[in-house]
């Protein structure tokens, strides 16, 4: 499972937002289910960010770890953010 997280932040917020993701980052190399992590900035659009998680399984969005990070985005974001999931497999 593929999963694309499309988020706005708060610009004033930006700093604080990256030393989350890159603790959150860091803190899922060890997390079983995990096949990678990434954040990527929309070079358009400052303080606009797409977030790229590859997960073994579906199982891995239902973790207390995956929970508590989403509802940590609240304080950082300018607008809802917005979710899109994809089953993949390797051709």
């Amino acid at each position: 499972m593929i999963i694309y997280v499309f988020i706005n932040i708060k610009s004033e917020k930006r700093e604080e937002f990256l030393e989350v993701v890159n603790q959150m980052t860091a803190s899922t190399q060890d997390k079983e289910g995990y096949i990678s992590l990434n954040f990527y900035e929309d070079t358009a659009r400052p303080d606009n960010f797409v977030v790229e998680d590859e997960n073994a399984n579906k199982h891995h969005t239902q973790t207390a770890h995956f929970n508590t990070f989403v509802k940590g985005m609240s304080e950082f974001l300018c607008e809802l953010l917005y979710a899109e999931a994809y089953d993949a497999f390797k051709i």
